[in-house]
């Protein structure tokens, strides 16, 4: 799976998830049942704190990108001559 680590971790909790619907719709014992779900709230709390571990940090927060100067260059030429001097504006 070519997938960033947070969003397998969250693959995971989806997957407990639907094992758990699946749980609930199954014949089992109500000890069964309750041990089985037991497990998987254990499993579904651990994916979720993965999750919330491998999730990036987002780029505005690791270093703020100073804007650079913008450049309008405006051509002024002398009389009488061709040529052109460029000021940064």
């Amino acid at each position: 799976m070519c997938l960033p680590a947070d969003m397998r971790a969250r693959v995971l909790r989806s997957t407990l998830d639907t094992v758990a619907d699946e749980i609930r719709g199954a014949d089992l014992t109500p000890a069964l049942a309750a041990r089985l779900n037991g497990m998987l709230a254990d499993a579904r709390r651990h994916a979720v704190d993965l999750e919330k571990t491998l999730r990036p940090v987002p780029a505005a927060i690791l270093a703020p990108v100073s804007p650079r100067p913008s450049r309008r260059f405006v051509g002024h030429s002398e009389p009488g001559s061709n040529v052109i001097a460029l000021r940064a504006g």
